[in-house]
């Protein structure tokens, strides 16, 4: 796993991606192995994110749960779920974020397939939250915000105002706990895109506001965003709200400066070939070539609109 990361890190997608996939083959053929078994876990959630960000698909185009890669997922999922208390209890001694992975996976397979199954999209939050309750022995700061980040957008899926409430309220908890503590901090920074996405999408742009000032104040995110192709791909939402923050805020130029900079890490038009972008290139051709377009109409600069078009 962190080798495919490295060969991310240097731009070599096509190692990264098989070095993954063979690491889930390995992982698979020593699968009563505890240690393989947990590893597992890992290896599936990072193809996850891989094929996401990278936009490559096994599992066909952008549908990303339509094959091998979920079922593997929901198989793997059921086997940790009934795990005898003395393998559960070896496994989280091993690394105690071998089910709060997949059920991650399983939550974003939900987000994007509403009509993939019944369940309800608050199911997978909720389990990781029991799983953290029944292990609060071992600390989960980083995953309970994620936890909660995920139950808060689940339950406006579910119109669930009473999980809706409860997530909201222990996050402003967790916000004022993170005061001078590293750990809170980091997990609430990590969490900002699925956050931010959350109050934007649902209306509640003051809180958005308040989350992105929060995060510019305290944390150096611009500056990895400019630097680690990766951060930028991570964070590529994070980028287009803050845009949208700005404009509210009627700080045109500076949308106009962050979506400048957005656009200067990607050679891209309209007229680009879009077969094989990955999230960061759709961003870019679908919120933040049409943002600076709209904005450079706005100020009557026709020459700069027909240059990024």
């Amino acid at each position: 796993s962190n080798l495919s990361r490295y060969y991310q890190i240097i731009g070599n997608n096509k190692l990264a991606s098989e070095t993954l996939k063979q690491g889930i083959l390995i992982a698979e053929e020593n699968y009563k192995n505890l240690y393989f078994k947990n590893a597992y876990s890992e290896f599936l959630r990072n193809r996850t994110f891989q094929s996401l960000i990278m936009g490559e698909n096994d599992l066909g185009k952008i549908n990303l749960y339509d094959g091998i890669l979920i079922k593997k997922i929901k198989n793997h999922f059921s086997h940790l779920e009934n795990l005898s208390p003395q393998d559960k209890n070896e496994m989280i001694k091993i690394d105690k974020s071998y089910y709060l992975d997949l059920a991650y996976c399983l939550f974003t397979e939900k987000l994007i397939n509403t009509n993939f199954s019944k369940e309800k999209a608050t199911t997978y939050p909720l389990k990781m939250l029991e799983y953290m309750k029944n292990n609060s022995n071992y600390n989960f700061d980083f995953e309970y915000v994620a936890a909660l980040s995920l139950l808060l957008q689940a339950s406006v899926l579910d119109d669930d105002l009473k999980n809706f409430n409860f997530a909201k309220n222990e996050l402003s908890i967790e916000f004022s706990k993170s005061i001078g503590n590293p750990s809170k901090l980091d997990s609430i920074k990590s969490s900002a895109t699925m956050l931010l996405s959350v109050y934007e999408t649902n209306g509640y742009y003051s809180d958005s506001d308040k989350l992105i000032k929060f995060i510019e104040e305290t944390f150096t995110l611009d500056d990895q965003i400019k630097n680690d192709a990766i951060t930028r791909n991570a964070y590529v939402l994070y980028t287009y709200y803050k845009i949208l923050s700005s404009i509210r805020q009627n700080k045109i130029e500076k949308a106009k400066n962050i979506l400048t900079n957005a656009l200067s890490y990607q050679n891209l038009s309209l007229s680009s070939n879009h077969s094989n972008f990955n999230l960061y290139d759709l961003v870019t051709i679908f919120k933040f070539i049409p943002t600076l377009s709209e904005i450079y109409l706005d100020q009557k600069n026709i020459n700069n609109t027909t240059q990024i078009i």
